[in-house]
């Protein structure tokens, strides 16, 4: 039996090595991030009072999915990380990020963006338990999520540089910037009227996971 568990770690070992680990790595990275801003971007955008009835419907299963399928090619990003046999990215580094070195800090602000993004799925799934004041709490942690994940594209990437790399994470930031500014300035203009924010849209979080 010990033979039969060596051997086919020795072809599992052998099959990964002839992948072409190092192009999943960058696509797949670069897939987790546009699918976050996708995420981000349909939540933001379902929250605003424009958008009703089918649409926001669509925008809120956009943003529930998106969010999965970036957690999840996140997750390979990481472990093809582990796995390629010309990085020297230790497994235990998904567990105790190192800070010794400036890749390291770009490598470890990968790593709790994607713990951050697991959190927030996980517990969108409890909103209803949660209570809808502590459910937006949590479901803002997608902004630093974000704002890491950006940081971690750009420090640790190594096709950063490129022109259209360039520009997929200027266009990103600036969706994200505007929207995250009209939803800001919506809150502070409701405040201004002497009312919450729409009520509605809160017990709306509770199934659409739509974050504040």
């Amino acid at each position: 039996m010990d033979h039969l568990f060596v051997f086919l770690v020795d072809r599992l070992a052998a099959a990964i090595v002839t992948l072409p680990t190092w192009e999943i790595i960058r696509a797949s990275g670069l897939v987790a991030f546009v699918l976050l801003t996708v995420a981000v971007s349909a939540g933001l955008l379902s929250a605003l009072p424009v958008f009703a009835g089918p649409l926001k419907s669509a925008l809120a299963l956009a943003h529930r999915t998106a969010g999965w399928l970036a957690l999840a090619f996140g997750l390979g990003h990481a472990l093809f990380l582990i796995v390629d046999p010309f990085v020297a990215f230790p497994w235990f580094s998904l567990f105790l990020p190192s800070l010794a070195s400036g890749r390291d800090v770009a490598y470890g602000l990968g790593i709790l963006a994607l713990y951050g993004l697991a959190a927030i799925l996980l517990t969108s799934d409890l909103a209803a338990r949660l209570g809808a004041a502590r459910f937006r709490r949590l479901h803002r942690l997608a902004y630093p999520v974000y704002v890491l994940s950006l940081l971690h594209g750009l420090l640790a990437g190594t096709d950063a540089h490129a022109p259209w790399v360039s520009a997929l994470y200027g266009a990103s930031a600036g969706i994200v910037g505007l929207l995250f500014l009209l939803a800001l300035s919506r809150r502070h203009g409701a405040e201004v009227r002497g009312r919450p924010p729409e009520r509605a849209t809160e017990r709306k979080a509770n199934h659409a996971g739509a974050p504040r």
